[in-house]
């Protein structure tokens, strides 16, 4: 992610010098009258708040796609997840680990074997390999957390990047 800002419609001021050192603004507005970057119609401002607008809210009538929500409000709830045999999984995070006597899940019974579990492998922070929250975090939690996000939220008052996902975030 670029840790700078970046030229959205409002160009820094032009500097003179020879051919090819610069843009000539007043042969740009001459060549351009209508322009609305010209015109006034669009500044930076005014882009980021059409393209936050964009990032909210749901879009209909997609590609093969009848409705998808942008903030993934209805992201899975981990707590939520049913488990045990004939056919759900093993635990929220793998599947039953059992052999079905056919080619049917309806008579696969719970395994109750010793699972080894994202909680052993993460150790005292709770931390796993990367960065980030680990794999106990419910999508629906973080997916939450990330929809809240405006334009700039990742960049810290200093201009460098911020290490968080979103605020208030462990990882």
């Amino acid at each position: 992610m670029a840790d700078v800002n970046q030229t959205v419609v409002e160009a820094s001021p032009p500097i003179e010098g020879g051919p090819g050192s610069a843009r000539n603004e007043a042969n740009l507005i001459k060549a351009f009258p209508n322009s609305p970057i010209y015109s006034g119609e669009l500044d930076d401002a005014e882009r980021k708040d059409v393209y936050q607008t964009s990032l909210d809210g749901t879009v209909l009538n997609g590609l093969g796609i009848s409705s998808f929500n942008l903030d993934f409000s209805e992201a899975p709830n981990i707590d939520d997840v049913e488990t045990g045999g004939g056919g759900l999984p093993g635990t929220p995070y793998i599947p039953n680990l059992n052999s079905a006597d056919g080619a049917s899940p309806a008579g696969l019974p719970p395994y109750d074997g010793t699972l080894g579990s994202v909680e052993d492998k993460a150790g005292a922070s709770g931390r796993q390999y990367g960065s980030g929250l680990g794999g106990l975090v419910s999508p629906k939690t973080t997916s939450e957390e990330i929809s809240t996000q405006k334009i700039g939220d990742l960049i810290a008052s200093n201009g460098a990047v911020g290490s968080k996902s979103y605020p208030g975030s462990t990882g």
